[in-house]
């Protein structure tokens, strides 16, 4: 009777199993450019072992912003940063670069860039957008070379591959999203980039995930990974994701809805391993600041902030979210048709303990009845006659996440308290 699975090989207690193997140096050995390619080859290798091991994501910078159109029309312009790949390349761009969304017709010829960036396409500085629709904007690594080396050649005649250096550096690219893999939405529905941000965020930040846990295996950014099949490879980093319309308009950029802190991915298919993974808390992190990057370019574009309905423009919100400028009056109507109780008082000193304990909890689900917190700090209310008071906000909270209010004797103040819920 045979197995199914293929036997491991047989190890003696003590000996060791081969992994990354490089050149033994010895006076006398004859070197040729095999053994030199052999050794650094090694030494990307261990590289990028040591960066699977950190995990994927933006280690620092690579913001995304739309710039706005001039003469070669719309453009990108990429902050520099650094980033890890899922295959472990070490993304590293030096200096801030901008990308056009459509090529000139007749780039000019490619330059060698002190920085190291190598452009997507053989020329030029833009990267193509197709036509109206979705898309993901992907770092990926890239080379060049530079230089001439002198050689020496025993027949006489010069190398034929005589660079110098080789370069390493970053390119993007737009990958589009086919509108098969997100039924039911188009780009024109009030929520549309709410909805597309959770689709990348992935079945497993909702309240649901845990009701048939055992049978659930590891947590994914959904859209993501239904987009492998479709061009986006373990050696792309995603950065952003880019509306654009018939018009080819950017409609709008999304950074954080594919953005994702450096952290490991979940392994394996323990519902238990997935729980404690730390990749949910970066992912928890991007549902913060998507929230905020949308609320803030809806305002910035709402002709009146009290325009914004939480119901009509977020599918989802995170399970904490800041409300900035807004009074109590603005904070009730952006949640208005949801079952809120408040505004009630905490403590500045309550801010960041909330917040950090929200980041593995549950988004809320604006379309249902749960029950969300509308919280006011209470030394905002109280510092309102200062010369120079702060600028008051409001935070609301998921009713899953533990009630903020309860006053606390020599911790709270009389009149900017709340009584303790039994």
């Amino acid at each position: 009777m045979t197995s199914s699975t293929t036997a491991a090989e047989p190890l003696r207690l003590g000996a060791m199993a081969d992994s990354v193997s490089d050149i033994h140096f010895f006076n006398g050995r004859l070197l040729t450019a095999a053994d030199l390619s052999a050794e650094q080859a090694a030494r990307e290798d261990a590289d990028r072992t040591l960066a699977r091991g950190l995990g994927s994501g933006v280690v620092e910078g690579l913001e995304v912003a739309l710039l706005p159109p001039d003469a070669e029309g719309p453009a990108l312009r990429i902050a520099p940063g650094l980033g890890l790949t899922p295959a472990g390349h070490l993304l590293r761009l030096d200096a801030p670069r901008r990308l056009l969304l459509a090529r000139p017709p007749e780039p000019p010829a490619a330059s060698p860039s002190p920085h190291g960036f190598a452009a997507c396409q053989p020329a030029g500085t833009g990267i193509y957008v197709a036509g109206a629709g979705l898309y993901l904007l992907v770092a990926t690594p890239a080379a060049r070379t530079a230089g001439r080396a002198p050689v020496t050649s025993l027949s006489g005649s010069a190398g034929s591959c005589n660079a110098d250096r080789r370069v390493h550096g970053v390119a993007f690219a737009l990958l589009a999203i086919p509108f098969h893999l997100l039924p039911g939405l188009t780009l024109a529905d009030a929520d549309a980039r709410n909805r597309v941000a959770y689709r990348c965020f992935g079945a497993g930040v909702l309240a649901r995930h845990a009701t048939d846990l055992m049978a659930r295996g590891d947590r994914s950014d959904d859209l993501l990974e239904a987009l492998r099949p479709h061009g986006l490879g373990p050696a792309m980093l995603p950065l952003a994701l880019l509306a654009v319309t018939g018009s080819l308009t950017p409609a709008f950029l999304d950074m954080w809805a594919v953005r994702r802190p450096a952290a490991l991915a979940d392994a394996g298919a323990n519902p238990l391993e997935s729980l404690a993974a730390p990749r949910r808390i970066a992912v928890g992190r991007a549902m913060l600041l998507q929230f905020e990057g949308e609320r803030a370019d809806r305002l910035g574009r709402a002709s009146a902030p009290g325009a914004i309905r939480a119901r009509i423009h977020f599918r989802h919100l995170p399970p904490v979210g800041l409300l900035p400028f807004l009074s109590a009056a603005g904070a009730l109507q952006f949640l208005e048709g949801m079952t809120v109780r408040g505004p009630v008082h905490l403590t500045a000193a309550q801010v960041e303990p909330l917040l950090r304990q929200s980041l593995a909890a549950p988004a809320i689900d604006t379309a249902s009845d749960e029950l969300v917190w509308l919280y006011a700090v209470a030394e905002n209310r109280l510092a309102a006659a200062d010369p120079s008071p702060p600028e008051r906000y409001h935070l609301f909270a998921s009713g899953h996440l533990a009630y903020a209010a309860d006053a606390r004797f020599n911790l709270h103040r009389f009149d900017a308290a709340n009584v303790a819920i039994a």
